[in-house]
């Protein structure tokens, strides 16, 4: 009887919803479509405020696209021991493709991952929650969990170990045939077992490597650290860990390895060893620096084109100057208007060009600061009364509001604060409608003590919430098309983001919506003599 009412449980609890955990702030937009996709296909969203909240029993953990260190998830349901499929939400292709690249380069992050990129239509997240949840059933029903499961070979355990051994023949096959490199230690690291993709990896074979100690697979050429003393590191903290180590490879050459390193202990918690599993990284490592060169040679390109391009631009902006001064004789008005375009036109090449140049310096690290005590109020004051022709050209109310009792006074290099402030007031500007308003506000910063916060505030387009993370990017544009009626090459923001940070200062930006305004800030610290 006791044994039938403990089935029934656990069939109950296998019919029991799913539970739906979502990390994800609840003022998002992205909260609410991904809760609305989840109602339509039964599911009843649980928020989370934080990853550890997340319970080992869940069925469903969600990550929204607005959660800073998403991979913290995986680590945290991996410590926990937890089964459930893990959902990463992402608002953008770039976002997906990056998360995908780090769980491919960390394979064993955890197990049940799926990224999926957020749709507009909160019914087409449904379709893909749907095939997800069966996906997730068609698991529970193939692998029954509970006790059910556990309570047979319990009962029949010495039956299987002394009458049974085809499972362990199964099992032997598959370690000795996984592509991954699979070893394992006693607690004095020599080697006790070793399959055909070690023999591979490492160059030896099992007869050469068991009885061995681990030190024999560390790179002695190398100082980065081996394989030997990540292990004896986690056989005195007892903890898991991944870890990145360089170890002698088939050809007697280093090779970067990527290794899950796990204790195994007996039933009283007493460490038996190691098991390792270890694949090669040295194509991914390729990878990224081919990457990396591919990056130096484009921002190599656009510095020496824009300097090419300067050359001919000074003498397009110089002639048409002459020419408007009336030095070659008096123009007709026509030609006067004419020779202007072009004047206009060439400037803005120019202002283009400028921002290639100074984000290829900004990347390459080569931009220097050349910081002192700098009086904030008034720089922004005079980036301010810059932008007015500007604002009263688009009868736009241009304001600067400036806190009281606020400590201004900042170590930084005025030219480039300048530049940011600039950068920040014309993208104001820029985007809002003729007779409406922009605030440029002087504050303490709310998050951080001992720094101060400029903002600019708009009544302009606005900006949407999926866009918003993107807003920072280089090259970026909310509205891609050849015909948009915003000009620009979207380095503004992203030039002004980097010289923020240079400043040891942070950016941010909110919106409510689209036709709604939207407010850019940046932070910066007090200086010492404040």
């Amino acid at each position: 009887m006791g044994e039938g009412r403990t089935l029934a449980a656990a069939d109950r609890r296998a019919a029991a919803p799913m539970r739906f955990q979502l990390l994800e702030p609840r003022d998002t937009v992205d909260f609410e479509r991904i809760r609305q996709a989840a109602e339509i296909v039964g599911l009843a969203t649980q928020h989370l405020e934080s990853i550890t909240a997340a319970s080992a029993d869940a069925t469903l953990v969600a990550v929204g696209p607005n959660i800073g260190e998403p991979l913290e998830a995986a680590r945290h349901l991996r410590r926990i021991g937890s089964q459930a499929l893990l959902i990463f939400f992402t608002a953008s292709s770039s976002q997906r493709d990056a998360l995908h690249a780090e769980l491919i380069r960390d394979p064993f992050l955890y197990p049940r991952c799926e990224v999926i990129q957020l749709p507009d239509n909160p019914r087409q997240l449904a379709v893909r929650l749907a095939r997800v949840i069966t996906h997730v059933k068609s698991q529970q029903h193939a692998s029954p969990s509970g006790p059910r499961r556990r309570r047979h070979p319990a009962r029949n355990a010495t039956v299987r170990l002394a009458g049974t051994t085809a499972g362990e023949h199964y099992l032997a096959n598959i370690l000795a045939n996984t592509s991954d490199a699979m070893l394992s230690t006693d607690p004095a690291l020599q080697i006790l077992s070793w399959n055909s993709a070690a023999e591979r990896l490492f160059g030896l074979t099992a007869d050469e490597a068991i009885g061995q100690s681990l030190a024999i697979l560390n790179d002695s050429a190398s100082a980065n650290e081996g394989l030997a003393d990540a292990a004896k590191r986690i056989i005195a903290s007892g903890d898991a860990e991944q870890a990145q180590v360089t170890c002698r490879s088939a050809a007697d050459a280093s090779t970067e390895v990527s290794v899950s390193i796990v204790p195994v202990r007996d039933g009283q918690g007493a460490t038996l060893g190691l098991s390792l599993i270890a694949h090669d990284d040295s194509d991914y490592q390729r990878v990224e620096e081919a990457l990396r060169d591919a990056n130096r040679q484009k921002d190599e390109f656009l510095a020496i084109m824009s300097h090419e391009l300067r050359t001919p631009l000074t003498s397009i902006l110089g002639y048409t100057d002459m020419l408007l001064r009336g030095l070659s004789g008096p123009l007709a008005p026509l030609t006067n208007k004419y020779v202007g375009n072009v004047r206009m036109a060439g400037d803005r090449l120019l202002e283009l060009v400028n921002g290639l140049l100074d984000y290829t310096r900004l990347e390459a690290g080569v931009e220097r600061l050349e910081l002192r005590p700098v009086d904030l109020s008034r720089v922004v004051g005079q980036a301010v009364q810059h932008c007015q022709p500007v604002a009263a050209s688009k009868q736009i109310d241009l304001r600067l509001a400036v806190g009281k009792g606020v400590a201004a006074r900042v170590d930084a290099d005025e030219d480039k604060l300048t530049h940011v402030l600039r950068a920040f007031v014309g993208n104001a500007l820029k985007f809002t409608s003729n007779g409406g308003w922009v605030l440029v506000r002087i504050g303490p910063d709310p998050d951080v003590a001992d720094a101060v916060r400029v903002s600019v505030a708009d009544s302009g387009i606005g900006i949407r919430a999926e866009v918003l993370p993107r807003v920072w990017e280089r090259f970026y544009q909310g509205d891609a098309s050849l015909t948009r009626p915003y000009g620009g090459m979207g380095l503004g923001l992203s030039i002004a983001r980097l010289l923020v940070t240079l400043h040891g200062g942070t950016v941010g930006a909110t919106s409510p919506g689209p036709q709604a305004g939207s407010t850019f800030w940046f932070t910066l610290p007090l200086g010492r003599s404040t």
